[in-house]
C-alpha cells in the first residue's frame, strides 16, 4: 500500500506498507529524497517477534566485496569505486538493490555475469538492477 500525505509543515510525504520487507512500514520525505522512518508494523512484529535476522530472509549472500576510496580534504570530496560478488539463495531473484548513505551518489554502474544487460533504475540513494527474467539460485557444483 502506498499513500501520499500532504502536510503544511513537512510538505508531501509518502507512506509505504511493503509486506515483503522485514521493516514493512516507511515514511519518505519527497522534497529531501530521504526516509524519515522505517519500522516493523504491529502485524509484522506479531508474526516474527521483536528480534529477527535479516540473514534468514536475504535473497543473496555477499561472497566478496572490494572498496577503493579517495578523500580530498581541500575539496571536502570523497570518491571511490566498489565491487561485489554475490551468491543467490533462492530462485526467482529479479531485482537487486544497492543502498548508499544519504549524501553519497552513484555516478555509474557496470554489471557483469548473469546480471549483464540488466536494466538500471535509481530511487534516491537506492540503485536497482532489474533482470528481464528471474535468476535461479546459485547451486554448489561440487569440489572442495
Amino acid at each position: 500500500m502506498l499513500a501520499e500525505l500532504r502536510t503544511k509543515r513537512f510538505g508531501t510525504l509518502t507512506y509505504v506498507l511493503a509486506r515483503s520487507d522485514a521493516e514493512d512500514v516507511s515514511l519518505f520525505d519527497r522534497a529531501r529524497g530521504r526516509n524519515i522512518s522505517v519500522y516493523a508494523s504491529p502485524d509484522r512484529l506479531a508474526s516474527r517477534g521483536r528480534y529477527y535476522s535479516e540473514d534468514e530472509t536475504a535473497a543473496y549472500d555477499v561472497q566478496h566485496y572490494d572498496v577503493d576510496v579517495r578523500f580530498d580534504p581541500e575539496r571536502e570530496w570523497i570518491s571511490g569505486k566498489g565491487s561485489v560478488r554475490l551468491k543467490t539463495r533462492r530462485d526467482g531473484l529479479a531485482t537487486l538493490s544497492l543502498k548508499l548513505a544519504e549524501p553519497l551518489a552513484i555516478s555509474s554502474i557496470l554489471v557483469t555475469g548473469v546480471w549483464k544487460g540488466a536494466g538500471l533504475a535509481r530511487l534516491g540513494t537506492e540503485q536497482c538492477a532489474n533482470q528481464p527474467s528471474a535468476i535461479r539460485a546459485t547451486r554448489h557444483r561440487g569440489g572442495a
